[in-house]
């Protein structure tokens, strides 16, 4: 029998105190540690403190320190949690002159109107290449349900309306303010050890304040694993089934759902790195800290994970939609075979749905002339990327925050260079290592923005492509057929 909305918002309200309660005791136990160190440290140096019960005062003194800082930290969590989160996971609006975005910020409207939700829900977008998608709330800043650029990347636009109506139901039902709520109290520790691991590298100057802060730093990280581990057990496992069967009622669609579970958890589906992971894994569709499988099953496993595993998450969803495991794979080897088209096809030869076509819209500065040639630039589209480019010499201009885009992306547009050929110059140049700063004999650019001379430079150690960069912009340029080739270059060396 289906769980009530009320029976579901008092059970929150309890998990939500048993998170209070379990940081009220860290803090005492931490604090009353302390203070009994303090102590002892100053009777070591002769200090007397008579007849003064010493354990009982610093218990009481470390309980009342420890609830004010709890409830500080609890009202912080409650009412400023949102911007924390989205700034850990560089998470952004979505840009209007981007057409995946678009698309992204439409499918949220409707999936809002669907789910009758009367407030607006604001559409944010992280850059990252994994995919993954998440759903968190506050008091102050409302809810947004946001996307990775890589999921932007890889499902098509029903998969899409299934991932975000699977977020809209947690947000619906308050699972989604539960999970924020845990996730921003360990913001503070997780904070404290990003500081600490900058630190620890920016001080290891010898071999003994290396091991020191190592051991150090490995201790503290058991620590914050270890509340996370704690705090999950608060987490329910169900809560993803619920929200998998109610977007399935808001869409008519579990095939596209189970392919879009499949493809995010057999994707990279890793965020940042395995801290914030760990600390932000419950409010994810996918657990960024488990494997190709989902994780694993069993009661260890229901205690401390956040995410049922793939299997029991696409059992009932391919039963809703009268499937088996081997048709939901055929479906998505056909996907994927459609979408790989784009690497030999002209536009033409494209379905509509794989070809993203232009809106509109302006750079958001004036993009000058062609470095190379001298040409005004024009706006131009990359896999529904505003860049500019040169309509004589072919030459592209790409902002610096516009690249994981324009690189996670199939685009037909890529097919200029052919997977051998860049299979080919990776084979050649992989291990060049003289810069071109100096040993590239052509006359170096200049920004088509600013005016000032480009830096030459590779794109990077694994893409040995001889790019120009401009600092004080952030843009680089791309000469003829550059872009191309990085862009299938990356494709060759993941396979």
């Amino acid at each position: 029998m289906a769980e009530s909305f009320w029976k579901i918002a008092s059970r929150h309200r309890r998990r939500a105190f048993v998170v209070f309660a379990i940081f009220t005791i860290l803090y005492f136990l931490f604090l009353w540690v302390l203070l009994i160190g303090v102590y002892l440290l100053l009777r070591l140096y002769g200090f007397s403190f008579g007849e003064l019960p010493v354990l009982q005062g610093s218990a009481l003194t470390a309980f009342g320190i420890g609830s004010l800082l709890v409830a500080a930290q609890y009202r912080f969590a409650r009412r400023h949690a949102l911007p924390h989160i989205l700034e850990m996971l560089r998470a952004h609006p979505p840009d209007p002159t981007d057409s995946y975005h678009v698309r992204f910020r439409n499918v949220v409207e409707e999936m809002r109107l669907a789910a009758g939700v009367p407030v607006g829900i604001q559409p944010v977008i992280s850059s990252l290449v994994s995919a993954n998608a998440f759903a968190a709330t506050d008091q102050l800043h409302g809810a947004v349900v946001g996307v990775t650029e890589g999921l932007l990347a890889k499902l098509d636009r029903e998969q899409l309306q299934c991932v975000v109506a699977h977020e809209i139901a947690h947000l619906r039902s308050g699972d989604a303010t539960l999970t924020t709520l845990i996730c921003s109290m360990i913001v503070p520790f997780v904070t404290l050890y990003e500081k600490a691991r900058a630190s620890r590298e920016s001080l290891q100057d010898t071999r003994s304040r290396a091991g020191g802060s190592v051991g150090l730093g490995e201790a503290y990280l058991f620590l914050v694993v270890f509340i996370l581990r704690l705090l999950a057990t608060l987490v329910e496992r169900r809560r993803e089934l619920r929200a998998d069967a109610e977007a399935v009622e808001l869409t008519r669609n579990p095939v596209a759902l189970a392919e879009a579970i499949w493809v995010v958890t057999r994707e990279n589906h890793f965020v940042c790195d395995d801290m914030i992971g760990n600390a932000y894994a419950p409010i994810f569709i996918a657990d960024p800290t488990a494997g190709p499988d989902g994780g694993r099953d069993g009661f260890l496993a229901e205690l401390f994970t956040t995410h049922p595993p793939l299997g029991r998450r696409l059992a009932p969803l391919l039963e809703m939609a009268g499937i088996n495991m081997p048709e939901l794979l055929d479906r998505l080897e056909h996907k994927t075979s459609l979408r790989q088209k784009v690497y030999g096809a002209v536009k033409e030869d494209l379905p509509t749905d794989l070809i993203q076509e232009p809106l509109g819209g302006e750079l958001n500065a004036q993009v000058g002339s062609c470095p190379e040639c001298g040409i005004p630039l024009a706006p131009d589209r990359w896999a529904g990327v505003l860049i500019a480019s040169c309509p004589h010499c072919h030459g592209r201009l790409v902002e610096d925050a516009k690249m994981v885009r324009v690189l996670t992306r199939a685009t037909w547009r890529a097919n200029t260079i052919s997977p051998e050929e860049a299979e080919a110059f990776f084979r050649k140049n992989y291990l060049r290592s003289k810069s071109p700063e100096f040993s590239d004999p052509r006359p170096k650019h200049v920004c088509p923005l600013c005016k000032l001379t480009m830096t030459r430079n590779y794109f990077s150690y694994q893409f040995n492509i001889i790019v120009d960069r401009c600092f004080a912009c952030d843009v680089t340029w791309f000469d003829a057929n550059e872009l191309e080739m990085l862009y299938q270059l990356q494709h060759v060396i993941h396979e």
